[in-house]
C-alpha cells in the first residue's frame, strides 16, 4: 500500500496485490487527523536503502511530512506493518527501538536481521507532550482491546514464529451521547460505546 495527500480534502491510495486468488477479502483501516499535536503515517523502506550500522543491524531514516520543529518532548510509536522477502529460507528479524530527531522530523528505524529482505512497511505515530485528550497504551492481542483506535504490528519474526504487538489510543474525557439506551446527556466514552449510544 502506498498513499499520499493528493489535495486539501482528498487522500489517494494505491494498492499493490498479487492476482493469484490467494485472498478472499480486503480490509482497509485509516486514521484522519487535523490535530497539530498528533502525526501519523506509514512508509515503505526498500531493503537496499537500509544502511548497515553494526553486525546484523540495519537502519533507515525517514523524514516525517509537514513536521514543525519543536523543543517540546515528543513521544512515538513505530511498528512493522508489512514485509516482503524473496527467499525461501526462514526469516529472522527484530524491530529495535527507533530514534527520533524533533529538530528535523527524522524517524530512524532499526532492525536486527541476518536474512535479506525486499522491503519493510512501517506505521508510526508521533504526539507532543501535553497533547489533549490522548492516552496511548498497549494491549495483549489474546485479551482484545476497547481502545478507540488500535493497530497491530510485527515486533519480531523468528522462522515460522511471529510476535505481534498491539497498541493504540483512547480519548480521555466525555462526549455528548444521544440515544434511547444512554443514561444521560454527558457520560464517559466507554459508557457511551457500551450502551450503543450516538457519539457527537
Amino acid at each position: 500500500m502506498r498513499g499520499g495527500k493528493s489535495s486539501e480534502k482528498v487522500a489517494q491510495l494505491s494498492l499493490f496485490i498479487n492476482e493469484d486468488s490467494s485472498w478472499l477479502s480486503l480490509r482497509l483501516s485509516y486514521l484522519i487527523s487535523s490535530r497539530a499535536d498528533l502525526y501519523s503515517g506509514s512508509f515503505i523502506a526498500d531493503g537496499y536503502l537500509f544502511q548497515s550500522s553494526t553486525t546484523n543491524t540495519l537502519k533507515f531514516a525517514y523524514s516525517v511530512p509537514n513536521w514543525n520543529p519543536t523543543t517540546i518532548t515528543v513521544f512515538s510509536a513505530t511498528q512493522i506493518s508489512g514485509i516482503r522477502t524473496y527467499l525461501s529460507q526462514p526469516l529472522s528479524l527484530t524491530l529495535l527501538s527507533p530514534d527520533i530527531k524533533t529538530e528535523t522530523g527524522t524517524l530512524t528505524v532499526s532492525v536486527e536481521t541476518n536474512t535479506p529482505f525486499e522491503m519493510l512497511y512501517f506505521t508510526y505515530f508521533w504526539w507532543l507532550s501535553g497533547a489533549k485528550d490522548i492516552v496511548f497504551s498497549t494491549f495483549n492481542l489474546n485479551d482484545g482491546s476497547l481502545l478507540a483506535y488500535e493497530f497491530v504490528g510485527i515486533d519480531e519474526i523468528k522462522g515460522s514464529s511471529v510476535t505481534l504487538y498491539g497498541s493504540g489510543f483512547n480519548r480521555v474525557g466525555v462526549l455528548s451521547c444521544n440515544g434511547n439506551r444512554c443514561a444521560g446527556p454527558c457520560i464517559s466514552v466507554a459508557d457511551c460505546q457500551t450502551q450503543k449510544g450516538i457519539q457527537t
